[in-house]
Formats: C-alpha cells, structure tokens, sequence
C-alpha cells in the first residue's frame, strides 16, 4: 500500500504541475443579459456589463434586456438577448447599433486568451477587438439559429470589445454566449529538470520502501557480530 501511495502522488505532482499550464484558467465572462450572480436579467434590466455606445438616432440610449421576440433564437440559462428596449417587437431604427464590453486581462498572459461562444443578432453583427476587425467575425450571423466563434490576440490589462449589430428594419436585438480562458502569469511551463527530479524522488522514495521491505527482521535482543 505504501508503494501504491507513492506512485499515486508523484501522478498527482505531475498533473498539479501540468493542468493549468496545458488548458489555462477560466477568467469571468458576462454574457448579454446576464446578472453579476450568474442568472439572467430580467426583461427591462439594465445590462451593466454592456454599454450600447452607438445607435443610428445619435441619442444616449442603454443597453436592456429584452424580453425575446418569437423569431428570435431562445437564449440558455445565463444568458439573454439585449437591446435598446425591454420588447423584442419594438421596432427601431435602421442602422448600426454598438454594443460594448470589456476584459481585463491583468495578472494573465494574454497571448494566451481565446474567448469562444456564440453570437446571434437581429439583422446581422461584426465583432470588433480593441476597435479592429476580428479575423473570423460572422457577419452574416442571424437571429434563428446561433453562429460559433472564437477570438484571439488579446493585449494586456484592458480589452474592449464592441459588437456592431446592423438593423435593417423592425426590432433588433444581440445575444452572447463566451467563455474566456487565459493561463495566469504564475503559471510557467515546468522546466524538464522538475520531472527529473520529481521522477528521481520517486525511484529513491520507491527503492527505500522496497529495501525496508525486503531487508530481513532482526530478532529482538540480537547483538551485532
């Protein structure tokens, strides 16, 4: 048993050490329409983690969240649609409307950031990245079904993204659904002499319990020759 326990935590060392490097830590992500809890906002909440910076008449308006319109693809637990109004019939404008968030990425590395999900809007978005064109932004993403994506090239601390929805006519709307990763600053990739030393603790560890088991018992009151 005590040979068992040894192997087992040196596999344990060994993952502690690698996991987080390989697959990065989940940094928080707000969804539209979700609140600081987790759960979603109800219809007429102001979305706090969204600004809607720009809409066709020029007026300062707020990002909402909005009860979803029948056409509209249904959101997952979390998540909602948002947009200028709580009723996803209210018609609108046409033209662009910016809906803006941002990241920040201090204490990770962030050539390591990927933010994936998917993306749904009434008419049609582009995702824009610190004010640049993503290199996958679907544009011709709809309202019916959602549209996967993924994004990288993250610069450090502070990140903006601004998600452009264009309304061609009737209601509008944008829903997000991401999940960001990047691997802390404290995570540095294991130097090979780590696993040397580990796997030479092991065979040490492992070798001095054999011995101990394998050397023969002394009998109680036997003197040394």
């Amino acid at each position: 048993m005590t040979l068992l326990r040894t192997i087992f935590g040196i596999a344990s060392l060994a993952i502690i050490l690698v996991v987080p490097y390989a697959y990065g830590t989940t940094i928080t992500f707000y969804n539209t329409g979700e609140a600081a809890d987790g759960s979603a906002l109800a219809a007429g909440a102001n979305d706090s983690h969204y600004s809607l910076v720009s809409n066709p008449s020029g007026s300062t308006e707020t990002a909402v969240a909005t009860q979803r319109n029948v056409a509209w693809m249904a959101s997952s637990a979390g998540s909602g649609w948002i947009s200028p109004g709580a009723s996803g019939n209210t018609s609108w404008a046409s033209g662009s409307y910016t809906y803006e968030t941002s990241i920040d990425l201090t204490g990770y590395n962030a050539s390591t950031a990927i933010l994936t999900g998917t993306i749904a809007a009434d008419d049609s978005v582009a995702i824009y990245l610190n004010h640049s064109a993503t290199a996958a932004f679907p544009m011709n993403a709809g309202f019916s079904s959602a549209t996967g994506f993924s994004i990288s090239g993250f610069r450090s601390h502070v990140n903006v993204i601004d998600f452009v929805v264009v309304n061609q006519a009737g209601p509008t709307g944008l829903l997000v659904n991401a999940t960001l990763t990047a691997q802390p600053l404290t995570i540095a990739a294991p130097e090979p002499s780590t696993f040397v030393l580990v796997a030479s603790g092991g065979l040490v560890t492992v070798t001095g319990v054999r011995r101990r088991q394998n050397a023969p018992r002394r009998l109680q009151g036997a003197t040394s020759p």
